[in-house]
């Protein structure tokens, strides 16, 4: 277990020294389309995670990026951003670019040194716990450049029964422990040292997640998989990015012979849709 949740690096000695003291700057990244419905409570939760006593010297600003929103989310936002928070807007109906677009503003937000930055983004069907950036910075604290935390589904009411039962047994197989294989963009925080350094995350529709996590471990960086600091995200039917969440769930839901045939997240053939 140890050996997938640490990674070491050897550049100069860099990534084995650990962080001994709070970052000064912080930044969360929300990407949003149409999320007038839980844009709120994402953003309540994330003032409160701001607010926690272990961040009371840290400067932490949250920046909300909306891509081709038609509804009431941009409103809903600004009602609750603070001055010193960004709202942006974008148009590319694209996960990774809205990430990408939030971490470049982020990084011109302040002058602080790259290692003394800390990145984390989450999704605003998601709601994080209260001490969420608290928990992230102590894997920093360890020496880590990057953390990967896991995700818990707030309903299934709009899943059918089955769903939630191959979901569970899924996840059992792969496991959720420390050291896990997951990586979700609705709980991940990294250094912008080590962000910047495998330049940046990838502008891709799904998986830019993942994709940015391989380049942090093929560059060597300590990686820790915390089974600590879950967020809760939506078990909705209809997603925003093609092939994420929502439609593993579909494949999930859906019966084994249509399944079978469907295209989605990962190889179907490790799926047991029996259940």
């Amino acid at each position: 277990m140890t050996s997938r949740l640490l990674r070491r690096g050897t550049r100069d000695g860099r990534l084995a020294r650990a962080e001994s003291e709070a970052p000064d700057f912080i930044a969360v990244v929300v990407p949003a389309r149409n999320e007038e419905a839980c844009i709120g409570l994402c953003l309540s939760n994330l003032d409160r995670a701001r607010r926690h006593r272990a961040l009371c010297s840290v400067d932490v600003r949250i920046i909300v990026v909306l891509d081709c929103c038609t509804d009431e989310t941009a409103a809903r936002t600004v009602a609750l951003l603070r001055a010193t928070d960004r709202l942006v807007a974008i148009s590319e109906r694209n996960v990774g670019a809205a990430r990408c677009t939030g971490f470049a503003h982020a990084l011109a937000m302040t002058s602080a040194p790259l290692d003394k930055v800390w990145l984390a983004t989450t999704d605003a069907d998601s709601t994080v716990r209260s001490d969420w950036l608290a928990r992230q910075l102590r894997w920093r604290d360890r020496g880590f450049a990057g953390v990967a935390g896991t995700i818990r589904v707030d309903s299934w009411n709009e899943q059918p029964p089955r769903a939630r039962r191959r979901y569970r047994a899924h996840m059992s197989r792969l496991g959720t422990g420390v050291g896990h294989p997951h990586v979700y963009g609705a709980n991940l925080a990294f250094s912008a040292a080590a962000y910047m350094a495998v330049g940046g995350m990838p502008a891709l529709e799904t998986g830019e997640d993942h994709a940015l996590w391989r380049k942090f471990g093929e560059s060597g960086y300590r990686l820790a998989a915390s089974d600590d600091n879950a967020v809760v995200t939506s078990g909705r039917s209809v997603g925003r990015a093609p092939h994420g969440f929502a439609s593993l769930l579909g494949q999930f839901s859906a019966s084994p012979a249509s399944a079978a045939t469907a295209s989605g997240v990962g190889d179907l053939s490790r799926l047991d849709l029996t259940g």
